[in-house]
């Protein structure tokens, strides 16, 4: 029976009363009397779930955010707030202390002087994101010959707003590139860049900003990160900056390979932050000019807030394409070529007459990964040795690439993982495990790893470490490689995931830290290390110097991670570590890198490498110490000499006997850029030495000698662009406008590296606040409705 005379909502259904609930004594048919609204009670069962996932969000979010700052190694900055206060002087060097700062409409960075403070940074906000005050579009463009790669890099600054700007950029650029000119374009007007020292092309940028001249500086960070800056951009106007650089080619396993690198993955720079640190208890001088960035300084990387640029959200970068660029080549190889491919971009490509024309078939792409390109010379073209000579002031210059004996086996006679009897290996095998990884960057590092389990042989022993916030061992010590530890090993490595910071020191010293065994075998077992990571770290230096103090007997190789990698980073510590570096790009292509590193580890070629000159030449030779030859890998060296004549002899030994080439020296014709390769090669030296210990004032004097005379960016040298007229108003403000690196295609989103107002991590974080406080209500009212009706079924 249905009656109804409530509100539409609810209803009175009189039911039979069950018979387990009627009295003993009372007979026939009896109803009981129930207020129903089935609309309100799935609306309060919907809400209820509402009001716990809004609670999740806000939950997930907070922790979210908590975990980012763990990640990024410090205290994230609030908006509007000033971590550090700045007591600097003119030449840029400051002292960090705690203190709070004026009110500025984004995340505060560090301040070089006053007239900083004075120019706000400008992002143009938008709900939940921001829209780029400055638009930046690039072309590139590589011509190679040879072993030789010049390229131009062409930049343009677009001011899309009404405001004055100074555009700061954070690049990457190839970590053995000779950055060799600038040039900054406004209008039909060039104006060329000189090489400075470092602090004056510096104070030459600050006088420049304050008169109102328009101005570009380009800063080395590291050798594979570059800042931009260019200033007094008018409202609308576009600033074109032109870098030229040059660099050699790599050449390894059969084939060319170059690599542009086109974002930058977030450094993790460990240590305290020294915002947290009173100033009276550091005696730390910390350069806090790079006022584009998510970071603070600390006791470990002090120049942090110059190496961490603000990355565009993850949503911005699906809807559009950010930091676009195009990319044409023209290689003239000098021998016919087999196969052209790119694991990176889908390429166009034509020959004529042996020069081949490569471009991307879309006129543009964002700047989310490394470009990789290579080729590969028809069977029995393959170079066997290459030299390429320059002169310059009377002096001569060469480049040298000789292939090690092609004839020589690895030491298990083939180089497959059961071949033969080989010398036992200790293999330890480091994964890096941190936040940065995350996405397909650790699906990558775990499937190089389970390859690499695959090479191992009975006689070997191996161990696991994984890294991130902290260190772990999948053994106490290295166990021999029988099928119950291979089989746990697997188990372990497919239960790895990516979170945390990267700790990398503590990881390094496990690794370098002698494990072998105390029988005959372990101790006479070769000992190699695999470090897998993308090398996303800020305190290189430190890393390299432990590697040189500690590497003792063992072996490193390094194998880069994702699709922007610090390959400075993992070159420089294979050469510290006398071993190799390994690039592999996707998860796709993970079985063919590994398998040619395996067969590099199986045995080095040729040793003990020395060069014999003609008599009366006297050559400055890079690098200074011979590196082992590994299969598939040349010898590539720089040298200037006094003269070219006679012949140079190589010599060293290999497993089975000496082994010797003669190259003759007196070619003729050139090459251009062999002087300037050379100047880079020697420059890259004398800042090794400095990790092994030599006075940093004597290798800043003779890095700048080189860099002066062979016009070169270095850690002591910039280039400088001023314009000569002053173009900006005194009485016009001007604004700071950063430009974002784009995420590294298919890695996780780093949110604390993301502006506040670009990663809709604040705005989502208010409107699930906002559903479940709605909710809460919402739900509190349908409970009093409930307590009303059950009074009314109570009368």
């Amino acid at each position: 029976m249905l009656r109804s005379n409530l509100p539409p909502h609810q209803v009175i259904l009189d039911r039979p009363l069950p018979l387990k609930r009627r009295h003993p004594q009372v007979s026939g048919q009896l109803f009981h009397r129930e207020v129903v609204s089935t609309p309100y009670k799935t609306a309060k069962r919907v809400l209820g779930f509402v009001v716990l996932a809004g609670a999740a969000v806000v939950l997930l979010l907070t922790l979210g955010r908590a975990e980012a700052a763990s990640m990024a190694g410090r205290t994230s900055t609030p908006v509007g707030q000033s971590a550090i206060s700045i007591e600097g002087d003119m030449d840029g060097q400051a002292r960090a202390s705690a203190g709070s700062g004026d009110s500025l409409p984004v995340l505060s960075a560090p301040r070089l002087n006053e007239d900083d403070i004075k120019a706000p940074q400008l992002m143009l906000q938008q709900p939940g994101r921001f829209t780029q005050a400055v638009m930046l579009s690039s072309e590139l463009d590589l011509d190679i010959s040879g072993m030789i790669v010049k390229a131009t890099l062409k930049q343009r600054f677009k001011n899309t707003t009404d405001d004055w700007l100074e555009g700061l950029y954070l690049l990457p650029l190839p970590e053995n590139s000779a950055v060799n000119r600038m040039t900054m374009q406004v209008g039909d007007r060039i104006i060329e860049g000189e090489i400075k020292e470092k602090q004056q092309a510096k104070q030459l940028f600050e006088q420049a900003r304050k008169s109102g001249k328009r101005a570009s500086l380009l800063v080395q960070r590291r050798p594979n990160m570059f800042s931009n800056k260019v200033t007094n951009i008018a409202p609308g106007e576009e600033v074109i900056v032109t870098i030229s650089f040059l660099q050699q080619l790599d050449y390894r396993d059969g084939e060319f390979q170059l690599r542009f690198p086109m974002t930058i993955t977030p450094r993790y720079s460990p240590g305290v932050p020294l915002a947290d640190i009173p100033a009276e208890e550091t005696n730390a001088s910390v350069d806090l000019s790079g006022d584009f960035s998510w970071a603070l300084p600390t006791t470990q990387v002090p120049d942090a807030v110059q190496i961490s640029p603000y990355m565009f959200s993850r949503q911005e970068q699906q809807e559009k394409l950010l930091n676009p660029i195009q990319i044409r080549a023209n290689i003239d190889p000098g021998m016919p070529l087999a196969a052209l491919t790119s694991d990176s971009h889908q390429l166009i490509v034509s020959e004529r007459e042996g020069q081949y024309r490569v471009g991307l078939t879309s006129p543009q792409v964002s700047m989310d990964r490394d470009f990789l390109l290579r080729w590969q010379p028809k069977l029995g073209s393959e170079p066997k040795a290459a030299l390429f000579t320059q002169e310059v002031d009377g002096d001569s210059y060469g480049l040298l690439m000789l292939m090690p004996p092609a004839n020589v086996k690895s030491a298990d006679g083939q180089g497959g993982p059961q071949s033969g009897q080989a010398m036992a290996k200790e293999m330890i095998f480091v994964i890096d495990t941190s936040g940065s990884m995350a996405g397909e960057p650790i699906r990558q590092a775990k499937q190089s790893l389970m390859t690499a389990l695959t090479w191992l042989r009975p006689q070997d022993s191996f161990n696991l470490i994984q890294f991130n916030s902290s260190t772990s061992m999948l053994f106490p010590q290295a166990m021999p490689a029988n099928d119950a530890a291979l089989q746990h090993a697997r188990q372990y490595v497919q239960r790895l995931d990516a979170g945390g910071g990267t700790e990398m020191m503590s990881a390094l010293q496990a690794a370098l830290n002698n494990q072998s065994q105390g029988d005959e075998q372990g101790r006479n077992a070769v000992r190699q290390v695999v470090f897998i990571t993308d090398g996303s770290v800020g305190n290189e230096q430190a890393l390299f110097q432990h590697i040189h103090q500690n590497l003792s007997h063992s072996r490193l190789f390094t194998v880069g991670i994702g699709a922007a990698p610090n390959s400075f980073f993992m070159r420089k510590a294979a050469e510290f570590g006398r071993g190799s570096y390994t690039y592999i790009s996707n998860v796709q292509q993970v079985q063919g890198p590994m398998s040619s590193l395996f067969k590099r580890l199986s045995s080095p070629v040729a040793d003990g490498i020395q060069l014999q000159w003609q008599q009366g030449i006297d050559a400055d030779v890079y690098p200074r110490r011979i590196p082992t030859l590994y299969l598939n890998e040349p010898l590539l060296i720089s040298f200037k000499a006094n003269k070219l004549d006679g012949q140079l002899v190589i010599s060293g030994h290999t497993a089975k006997a000496p082994w010797r080439r003669e190259l003759n020296l007196a070619r003729k014709g050139g090459s251009d850029g062999v002087s300037t390769l050379w100047a880079r090669s020697k420059i890259e030296a004398l800042m090794d030495e400095k990790v092994a210990g030599a006075d940093k004032d004597e290798i800043r004097e003779q890095v700048l000698s080189v860099a002066l005379t062979h016009q070169l960016v270095s850690s002591y040298t910039s280039f400088i662009a001023v314009e000569k007229t002053p173009v900006r108003p005194m009485d016009q403000l001007l604004t700071k406008a950063p430009v974002p690196n784009v995420q590294p295609q298919g890695q996780a989103a780093q949110s604390f590296a993301v502006p506040k107002t670009a990663t809709g991590a604040d705005f989502k974080l208010w409107i699930g606040l906002l559903v479940f406080l709605c909710s809460l209500f919402v739900l509190m009212r349908l409970n009093q409705q409930q307590e009303r009706s059950d009074n009314l079924e109570a009368i």
